[in-house]
């Protein structure tokens, strides 16, 4: 059986790793927005006048204002409706900022990018850029205070998206380019199968419908959720939950330090999974047919297998508890780690 000390290592690595990750984000945040404040601020020769009346016809026949055309990277109007759009290649980069309020990503399929919503009392939106990439950001008129801001916003669906909020919620619908979404106190939500996913929240939780194939999701006390399946799927908190329901898992790794993990699913033959947890309770559930080959050790905790008939064994070191069992033939590798938490595995249908 394997050695559970570097398990324990890793597991008392995470809460100082992701405090380190979290002021990095968080740092990020503020000067990302003081940069595009001062690029905003600044003569653009790049700036282009689109055509906001064929953008608006091209929504539904929405009704353009009384000006067909509107220049990206100026002032928005304090209040109301906003209209802005840019050309965008069908593989474009987009980067968005929003401190406050939501931020809604749907995908189509043109090469442009057009932008609604309310931009909330003394806001602006500044929008720039190319063909091959663009920013836009809402800008505040009271910093310490700012009004909260709600885009949404249509992009190619092959494109790469990069966003970042403060307390402002993020949902991303149909994009199968890339996602980089990072918030502090809102929630990401994220639908369909992008090629892959980072999404990081401080107090917020993530929320993933679909199947990525890559996903990287951590939060800290925040519950991550996974309803579907990735070929490479690592899923962390501190204190949050996990939870994951899907088929196939080929290779993957949850981790948590105090939070909980729950898993309905199967994995693939060949895989290699890992759930790890210093207190939290472990509760797995696999079809019988699911291929599975367990080793299981809670250094202080308790196991229960209802899902074989392999019995449990105490503890080397005179408590907790042991458990190597397969499922399925075996065939996948999955390693379970606790150190005070229980485990628990169970058969579904």
């Amino acid at each position: 059986m394997r050695c559970a000390g570097s398990g324990w290592r890793a597991i008392a690595g995470i809460a100082p790793a992701f405090r380190v990750v979290v002021g990095v984000a968080v740092i990020g945040l503020n000067h990302g927005i003081a940069a595009a404040g001062i690029q905003a601020q600044a003569p653009s020769e790049a700036r282009q006048k689109v055509d906001v009346q064929t953008l608006a016809k091209a929504q539904g026949g929405v009704k353009a204002q009384s000006s067909a055309r509107a220049q990206p990277g100026v002032n928005a109007q304090s209040s109301g409706k906003a209209l802005r759009g840019l050309p965008l290649n069908p593989d474009g980069a987009i980067r968005i900022y929003n401190l406050v309020g939501s931020v809604r990503i749907s995908a189509w399929n043109r090469d442009s990018v057009a932008v609604r919503g309310a931009i909330g009392r003394g806001n602006s939106l500044h929008m720039g850029g190319g063909r091959t990439g663009m920013k836009m950001f809402v800008e505040g008129a009271d910093e310490r205070n700012p009004q909260p801001a709600r885009l949404e916003i249509s992009v190619p669906a092959r494109s790469k998206v990069w966003i970042k909020t403060a307390t402002a919620d993020v949902d991303v619908s149909g994009v199968t380019g890339s996602l980089d979404i990072y918030v502090v106190g809102g929630t990401i939500r994220v639908a369909g199968n992008p090629a892959d996913v980072n999404a990081e929240a401080i107090d917020g939780a993530i929320v993933i419908t679909g199947s990525p194939a890559w996903v990287r999701a951590k939060s800290a006390s925040g519950t991550v959720i996974l309803r579907g399946s990735s070929a490479d799927a690592t899923l962390s908190t501190v204190s949050g939950g996990i939870v994951v329901s899907g088929a196939g898992f080929e290779r993957a790794k949850f981790e948590t330090v105090t939070g909980s993990i729950g898993f309905n699913g199967s994995f693939q033959r060949g895989g290699s999974i890992d759930f790890e947890t210093h207190g939290g309770a472990i509760d797995i559930g696999i079809p019988s047919g699911s291929p599975a080959d367990f080793d299981i050790v809670s250094i202080a905790g308790s196991i229960s297998n209802r899902l074989t008939k392999q019995a449990v064994l105490a503890g080397r070191y005179g408590r907790g508890a042991e458990l190597s069992t397969s499922n399925g033939g075996g065939g996948a590798r999955v390693s379970i780690r606790s150190f005070k938490g229980p485990v628990t595995l169970r058969r579904i249908k």
